[in-house]
C-alpha cells in the first residue's frame, strides 16, 4: 500500500489559496517540506504563515501535535533519509518526541504540544524549527518559575544548549501571576543566540514593564504598536527572542474571530495605512474562502479520505476548514 504524506492533502487547499498570498511555485517549496510528513499529522492544527508587507507570494509551513486528541506518537512514521536521521536537529525533535510518548519520562508529564515550523522562505525545507507547549502545575512543590526552568533546561539541553540564558532568567523572575509562557520555540536552524517565548494574557502595563527588565532597546515604540494592534483584535499573543540577550525584533500574534469580516477589514485597513500589509494582500485575504468540501472538490480529493467516505453513511462529507 502506497505511503500517504501530508502534501497529499494540499490538493483541496491550494486552488483556494490566492496566488498574491501563496503562489504556486511556493507551494512546490512548501510541499517538499510536507512530503517528509506522515499524514496522521493533519489531524491537527496545521497552517502557513506569509509576509504581508511585501509583495512576495512566499510562505513558511507549519504543523503542530498535542495531547487533547491522545496522538502523541504522530510521528511514529515519518520518512527521512539517511542524511536527515543523522541531522542533530531531527536527532533532538525525535528524541523529544519519543521522550513524550514515554509515561516515565519527566518530557511526557510537562509539555502539552509541539510545533514544527519548516522556513521554506529560506529554502530550508527539511530542517524545521521545534515550539513546545510547558505545562506548570499548581501543586507542584516548585514554583512556577521553577517548573518553567527546569522544562527549559530539559528540552534545551536535547539541542545541546547548556541552560536558559540571563535574559530568559530576568523574564521568569519577573513574569505576573497571570500571565502565561504558552510555548517556547528553539530555531537551531536559523543559527540565531536566542530561544523564542511567546506570552500570552499580557496587557500593555505588564508589557512595558517586562521590556524593561530585559532591557529591550525599543520600548516605547514596542508598547504603542501592542496598544494600536489591541484595538483591532479578541487577543495578543507576543514573542520575544532571548538568551543571555534580547534579540531586537518583537511579534505580536493577533487573533480575531474568523467570521466578523468588519473587524477584520479595520485591521487589515489599519495594517495597510501602517505600511504593514500590501493593499492587494489585504483584499486577498478578506476574499479568501477558508473551506473546501468534498462534494464541491471530489476530483482533486485525497484519495483516502474518499474511501473513507465510501464506507460511511452517504450524506457524510469531508471538510478542510481554516
Amino acid at each position: 500500500m502506497e505511503r500517504i504524506t501530508f502534501d497529499k492533502y494540499f490538493a483541496p487547499i491550494i486552488p483556494y489559496v490566492p496566488d498574491m498570498l501563496i503562489s504556486s511555485e511556493a507551494f512546490d517549496e512548501i510541499k517538499k517540506s510536507a512530503s517528509i510528513l506522515p499524514s496522521e499529522l493533519v489531524n491537527f492544527t496545521f497552517g502557513f504563515e506569509c509576509e504581508l508587507g511585501n509583495e512576495n507570494p512566499d510562505a513558511d509551513f507549519l504543523v503542530s501535535y498535542n495531547t487533547q486528541i491522545g496522538k502523541r506518537d504522530a510521528l511514529a512514521n515519518i520518512s527521512l533519509d539517511k542524511e536527515l536521521k543523522e541531522n542533530k536537529v531531527w536527532k533532538g525533535i525525535l528524541e523529544v518526541n519519543n521522550r513524550w510518548n514515554d509515561k516515565n519520562d519527566f518530557i511526557y508529564h510537562r509539555l502539552d504540544f509541539l510545533w514544527l515550523e519548516f522556513d521554506t522562505k529560506t529554502k530550508n525545507y527539511f530542517v524545521p524549527g521545534i515550539f513546545f507547549g510547558p505545562l506548570i502545575y499548581s501543586d507542584s512543590k516548585f514554583s512556577r518559575k521553577e517548573q518553567f526552568i527546569i522544562i527549559c533546561e530539559k528540552v534545551f539541553a536535547i539541542f545541546g544548549i547548556d541552560k536558559p540564558g540571563k535574559s530568559v532568567l530576568t523574564l521568569m523572575n519577573n513574569l505576573p501571576d497571570d500571565v502565561h509562557i504558552f510555548q517556547i520555540g528553539i530555531l537551531p536552524a536559523r543559527n540565531v543566540p536566542f530561544q523564542r517565548f511567546c506570552i500570552t494574557k499580557l496587557n500593555s502595563d505588564e508589557l512595558e514593564k517586562l521590556l524593561y527588565v530585559v532591557e529591550y532597546p525599543y520600548i516605547d515604540k514596542a508598547v504603542e504598536l501592542f496598544n494600536w494592534l489591541s484595538d483591532f483584535s479578541d487577543k495578543i499573543e507576543v514573542d520575544i527572542d532571548l538568551g543571555d540577550e534580547i534579540g531586537e525584533k518583537i511579534g505580536y500574534e493577533c487573533y480575531i474571530e474568523s467570521e466578523n469580516i468588519e473587524k477584520w477589514q479595520k485591521f487589515l485597513d489599519f495594517l495597510v495605512d501602517e505600511k504593514m500589509c500590501t493593499k492587494e494582500k489585504c483584499e486577498a485575504i478578506l476574499n479568501y474562502p477558508g473551506v473546501s468540501d468534498s462534494d464541491t472538490d471530489r476530483d482533486i480529493w485525497p484519495e483516502n479520505l474518499l474511501d473513507a467516505l465510501s464506507v460511511m453513511n452517504s450524506w457524510k462529507q469531508s471538510i478542510f476548514k481554516r
